[in-house]
């Protein structure tokens, strides 16, 4: 059973520690008026199918660098992004959360998505072996999917991350800057938004974080 389940909303947010910048309006303070602000809770969003360590999803009031409020996503036993490979055995313990657009697919052609990510000063193994995030998006044929670049996360404080997708007809492919595209991917039919947390291939596979992260006003 995984052991954060039965810990309270409260409890979880107290352990993410003072946010940078929180004051009683939120964050910077002012309106959030992106696509997925979370201001007015979960928005759809949902630990992802694709499994990991992400167990739950839930409003955070109070803990925000846009507006009033973020996403809160409870993390048991997250670790390095090579878990459940042979550098890593084991179970794949990347932590991700998304939504499921694929009622209504979305074309993200030349857009540019951007969130905000806070990791608590314990979300990481050292400061030489970072946490990372990343965007990740699924398009509607079958489970073609694409990763932005991973961004080393600062604890402590919110870091932005980006990814701008484009079509690719393959193979699959890992670009020097860190974006992976399958086969076949395209942006014009995304059917999955989501956003993955790991340690960085540095950190050591024993390494496990469980915690709160939050992410804030996602938009393209």
């Amino acid at each position: 059973m995984k052991r954060l389940a039965c810990l309270s909303l409260a409890l979880l947010l107290t352990a993410c520690g003072p946010v940078k910048n929180l004051d009683p309006l939120g964050g910077l303070g002012g309106e959030d008026h992106s696509r997925y602000g979370f201001e007015s809770g979960v928005q759809g969003w949902a630990p992802a199918a694709e499994g990991g360590s992400c167990t739950q999803v839930m409003s955070a009031p109070g803990r925000s660098l846009f507006g009033q409020s973020s996403l809160a996503l409870v993390l048991d036993q997250m670790g390095n992004h090579y878990s459940g490979s042979p550098i890593c055995p084991g179970a794949d313990d990347a932590g991700r959360a998304s939504i499921d657009l694929s009622a209504s697919p979305v074309d993200l052609s030349a857009r540019t998505l951007s969130l905000w990510v806070y990791l608590p000063p314990t979300g990481q193994s050292s400061d030489s072996a970072p946490t990372q995030a990343q965007i990740y998006l699924v398009c509607s044929a079958g489970s073609v999917y694409g990763n932005g670049a991973g961004v080393n996360l600062v604890p402590n404080q919110w870091t932005r991350v980006n990814f701008s997708p484009t079509a690719w007809a393959g193979p699959g492919a890992l670009d020097q800057n860190g974006v992976f595209l399958n086969a076949g991917f395209d942006p014009s039919s995304i059917k999955t938004v989501g956003v993955k947390f790991s340690a960085s291939g540095a950190a050591p596979c024993s390494f496990a974080f469980s915690g709160v992260v939050l992410v804030d006003s996602l938009d393209w």
